[in-house]
């Protein structure tokens, strides 16, 4: 078996054998260069949503906060908020206070 690949390798000239070679190492590198520029891109756009995701978190923090204080600045403002109070701006009672409520539509509504 040994000699039957030495004379396979013998048959080919040595100026084929060494194209082949060099080929094949051109594949490599082209190979190998396409691999780490992939890398790059795929641990780049990681990275990047990562940093993206935690500026999000931030503004959300940020924002819940602000909800926060507007809410207690409302609910102390609600509670300035006295029939006197309103005489003194020149509003008055209503005489009479009505609701309204909705009725059911007539629709094709099978769910309902």
């Amino acid at each position: 078996m040994i000699q039957t690949i030495q004379n396979t390798i013998d048959a080919v000239p040595m100026q084929e054998f060494n194209k082949a070679l060099r080929t094949i190492g051109t594949y490599a590198w082209i190979g190998t260069g396409v691999l780490f520029v992939s890398y790059m891109y795929f641990v780049g756009s990681i990275t990047f949503s990562i940093v993206k995701q935690q500026g999000t978190q931030s503004d959300i923090k940020t924002l819940i906060s602000s909800m926060s204080k507007q809410e207690l600045a409302y609910l102390n403002t609600q509670k300035e908020l006295t029939e006197n109070y309103a005489a003194t701006i020149g509003m008055v009672p209503a005489t009479m206070v009505s609701f309204a409520t909705p009725k059911r539509a007539f629709a094709w509504n099978v769910g309902n």
